[in-house]
């Protein structure tokens, strides 16, 4: 573990900007094996003119980012969530508002990679005051994730995210709560600078009426019980529904897969491909999309070196671009003696995918994330 304080401050005070220590660990990292989370009081627009590029190029070098922002005392901006959705995606924003509990005031940063990774805790909001201009103290926690000890620690900095985000007070964000945040009065104006209690009592009782109370110790999502066959739930990339591969198969990452390897019955329901190059499983699935219900030949495969376990389904591959981030929620049924797949597709227009958008997802490399619950 190391500790180094950085800042923005004055120049004399020789501390290196949250900007800049941002920008060099984003660009050093390798997108597709990270994952870069984030919990403030407030977002503003202004941040871009420091970090907008790094972010974007992150993303779109396979890099995944979460972020749960406040929405407390009028401190962010309607135009800084809706480039957030823009940058990160339609299952990675959140806004935060407890009824129950004072203002929400966390600047919490965290960059984890497989065996490394960086926590900030400090002062800086995700604005370009926070970045670059005023006068803030943060603290970088670097951490070698195979010791038992910085594990740890990185570990119960993860779980206080996720119990932010799955909490009742956290909102998952879309255009259409964006716009009734705007229209309550509780968003930020471009050149506004306002008061923590700059909140009118009307504006607060409007507010509450979008979120849920959320005890104020101890916030907890509470572990389900896993069953024999659990679901399995992930996001779909561009790559598994683009309709362009003669294979029709989606991916799914193999540390899934041998997380849980009895789920996907490897490999004892598996068997050699006729000339014997791959282990495979052929089974039917039953495919659920929209109000739409098709029963379809699939297989699982795996080819030695690979990253990924192929799954074969022609409606899923088939959905188009249109269908991106979407989650895929997979389970298996027994009948008459043999399983079969039961496959649901949920896109962000759905009204359930906010509840799978708080699960604590492990992430994949292509923004692709997934969970067993």
């Amino acid at each position: 573990m190391r500790l180094k304080i950085l800042g923005p401050a004055p120049t004399a005070r020789r501390l290196v900007a949250l900007s800049r220590y941002l920008k060099n660990r984003l660009y050093q990292i390798k997108p597709e094996k990270s994952q870069f989370r984030f919990a403030v009081a407030y977002a503003h627009e202004s941040y871009e003119q420091v970090l907008g590029k790094t972010l974007r190029n992150y993303v779109k070098r396979g890099g995944t980012i979460e972020a749960v922002v406040g929405v407390d005392s009028r401190g962010t901006s309607a135009k800084a969530l809706k480039e957030l959705i823009n940058i990160c995606g339609p299952s990675n924003v959140f806004v935060y508002h407890n009824p129950a509990d004072g203002t929400f005031h966390p600047k919490l940063y965290m960059l984890s990679e497989d065996k490394v990774a960086t926590i900030i805790i400090g002062s800086s909001n995700l604005t370009l005051g926070g970045f670059a201009n005023n006068f803030e103290v943060n603290v970088a926690i670097d951490l070698n994730l195979e010791s038992p000890k910085d594990k740890a620690f990185f570990n119960m900095c993860v779980r206080l995210f996720e119990e932010i985000k799955g909490s009742r007070s956290s909102r998952l964000l879309n255009s259409s709560l964006l716009q009734e945040l705007k229209s309550i009065g509780v968003l930020r104006g471009r050149a506004t600078l306002i008061l923590e209690s700059a909140l009118s009592t009307v504006r607060r009782n409007k507010l509450r009426e979008h979120f849920g109370s959320t005890p104020q110790r101890g916030i907890r999502v509470r572990a389900r019980k896993m069953r024999k066959y659990p679901r399995f739930v992930m996001s779909l990339t561009g790559h598994d529904v683009s309709a362009k591969r003669g294979e029709p198969y989606f991916l799914i990452p193999i540390k899934a897969r041998d997380e849980n390897p009895e789920f996907w019955g490897w490999k004892s329901l598996f068997a050699p491909s006729p000339r014997g190059k791959f282990p495979q499983r052929l089974f039917k699935a039953e495919v659920t999309i929209g109000k739409k219900r098709t029963l379809e030949d699939c297989r699982l495969y795996f080819f030695e070196g690979r990253d990924e376990f192929r799954f074969k389904c022609k409606l899923v591959h088939e959905l188009g671009q249109g269908y991106v981030k979407s989650f895929v929620v997979i389970s298996w049924k027994r009948k008459r003696g043999q399983r079969f797949a039961v496959i649901g597709i949920i896109p962000p227009n759905d009204q359930k995918y906010e509840r799978l958008a708080k699960l604590p997802f492990e992430m994949h490399a292509m923004g692709k994330k997934w969970v067993y619950r």
